[in-house]
């Protein structure tokens, strides 16, 4: 069946009206030529602009917010000597305050200054790009309640997407079910799947996508986009096919991300590469140029998973070659390849030329570059990496400190991390509960079991359950050492801590079950303990369980 679908889709790619759309000399292939999705006229709907935060809209609900741009006319988008710079600083000043934002804005409408729909959402979307989504949500919602702003479909659709990321998919649904029917277009309605498909809500976005597709609105790509993205990500990649094939029967035309998901749907379906490269070479055949630098980048990460290091190498020069200058996230992932394949001087080339487009890097190119050195085994790039970073920002990161601890623990330099810990402390960073487990793991590989102890106890104080949970060999490692001391107070008093994290094993009950028994005392309650935290009892459990009691009854 397999087999067929991916047979199928490649006669599709190979037909001759998907071949003459990525012929170089048409509107369709333009969008694949390395820098063109800035630069393609708005008028070619088929164009998508790929957002930072993963939702994909039609380029000209970014570019202009007009009913004049979905309507396929030109619009300017605003001038960047424009009075937009003047108030983007203001309101990229204000605190979350909703008073302060509201304020900011009634004051610059008092002052009698223009207040221009395009310049405002052009705003909202930059606030977006950076993640402040609860001030670009204010100004949205500020905008909706002014007469002077008419929102369109498109607008809603963003609109939309900021409730989901501030508030929850809920929200959104009332939003969505209260806007009148003729705001109710494509935009929003493929708005509403993204939000289902980020919450990974499988039955609403099936659901939602039927309709779309009912009601006549699955005319492109993004609505299959999205529902392929849904079962990369929940490990249905057989789905995908079954979607490629669906979009033959429509004559619905693939885009770049289309592509990307196809390949890595093939490739985690087998650990033959040959399909995958069926449709690099199907699309080369439409002009090599045409192709997007992220399906490089996609076929790159595949290669390196099958460990064919030579090609992987290949297409991340490639890759490389299509990069847009000022897209900033075609950075980050060419330098994770680049550490992915142990390239050292790749990695280092990369963020120079990084550091020349942009002035002030951003975090996460901070992220990707120490990361990546870290890999590369560069700990002296990476040391210096981080004091550059020190040097712009006071206040510490610890996600981004945390990568350097890890790698002083892993080399076997735990005094240099203490040390750096200590260093991070001074600085007034707020460590996470990864930190300190961290720390914990260096403690434990050295036997320094007192030091192991405190540090994981602050792990379990400072970590907060929704964003870490300890590990369990780390978990283990301690219980287990309680056990042999038959430290029965001290395994107890761990294991509440450990207890919110609902990471409690059969294994680790076991443990304490044996450090009661070199205690010699009996352990009433852990049958019921071991039901609240959802742990099933095994036979190791119920034989310590027979051994303890009667040692209890004869004390």
């Amino acid at each position: 069946m397999r087999s067929r679908l991916i047979s199928n889709g490649l006669k599709w790619l190979a037909s001759e009206r998907t071949r003459s759309l990525l012929n170089p000399s048409s509107g369709f292939a333009s969008r694949f030529r390395t820098g063109d999705l800035q630069s393609v006229v708005l008028s070619e709907r088929q164009r998508r602009l790929y957002d930072d935060s993963g939702l994909i809209f039609p380029s000209f609900i970014f570019k202009t917010f007009s009913s004049e741009a979905l309507a396929g006319k030109k619009v300017q988008s605003p001038s960047p000597k424009s009075g937009a710079n003047k108030l983007k600083r203001e309101l990229f000043r204000q605190k979350h305050s909703e008073g302060k934002m509201i304020t900011a804005l009634e004051m610059w409408a008092g002052e009698g200054k223009k207040l221009n729909k395009a310049e405002l959402l052009f705003i909202v979307r930059k606030l977006r790009k950076f993640g402040k989504f609860q001030r670009a949500l204010q100004i949205s919602e500020w905008m909706q309640k002014c007469k002077d702003f008419e929102f369109v479909s498109g607008d809603h659709a963003i609109h939309m997407d900021l409730i989901a990321k501030v508030h929850s998919v809920a929200r959104v649904e009332k939003y969505f079910a209260d806007l009148p029917e003729n705001a109710r277009g494509v935009e929003t309605h493929n708005s509403l799947l993204h939000c289902y498909v980020r919450k990974q809500l499988i039955e609403k976005a099936e659901q939602q996508f039927k309709k779309i597709k009912e009601l006549g609105l699955a005319t492109n790509e993004h609505a299959y986009n999205e529902m392929m993205t849904l079962y990369m990500s929940i490990g249905q990649a057989d789905k995908v096919l079954l979607e490629i094939k669906h979009m033959k029967e429509m004559n619905v035309l693939p885009d770049w991300q289309t592509y990307n998901l196809w390949m890595s749907a093939c490739s985690s379906l087998s650990d033959d590469i040959d399909e995958v490269e069926k449709i690099m070479d199907e699309l080369k055949a439409g002009g090599e140029n045409n192709i997007h630098w992220t399906t490089y980048s996609t076929l790159a990460n595949i290669y390196i998973d099958a460990g064919v290091v030579s090609k992987a190498e290949a297409a991340v020069k490639e890759a490389e070659k299509r990069i847009p200058q000022r897209y900033n996230d075609a950075y980050n992932s060419l330098i994770t390849l680049y550490g992915a394949l142990g390239d050292k001087e790749g990695v280092h080339r990369i963020w120079q030329s990084l550091k020349k487009i942009f002035r002030r890097p951003l975090f996460s190119n901070y992220i990707s570059v120490l990361s990546s050195l870290v890999k590369v085994g560069d700990i002296e790039g990476a040391e210096k990496t981080f004091q550059e970073w020190e040097s712009f920002n006071p206040a510490i990161n610890c996600k981004l400190s945390n990568i350097l601890l890890d790698a002083y623990i892993k080399k076997g330099m735990l005094e240099k991390a203490e040390i750096f810990q200590g260093h991070v402390l001074e600085k007034n960073c707020v460590l996470n509960g990864r930190s300190w487990e961290i720390l914990t793991e260096g403690y434990l590989e050295c036997k320094q079991m007192s030091k192991a102890i405190l540090s994981m106890k602050e792990a379990l104080t400072k970590g907060k359950s929704e964003e870490w949970q300890p590990k369990s060999e780390n978990v283990t490692g301690l219980v287990k050492h309680f056990e042999e001391q038959g430290n029965v107070e001290d395994a107890e008093e761990f294991l509440k801590l450990v207890r919110r994290f609902k990471c409690l094993t059969t294994e680790i009950y076991n443990l304490l079950l044996l450090t009661y028994v070199k205690a010699g005392k009996a352990a009433p309650k852990v049958l019921e303990e071991m039901a609240k935290d959802n742990v099933s009892p095994d036979e190791e459990t119920d034989r310590l369980l027979k051994i303890v009691n009667e040692e209890g009854l004869n004390d």
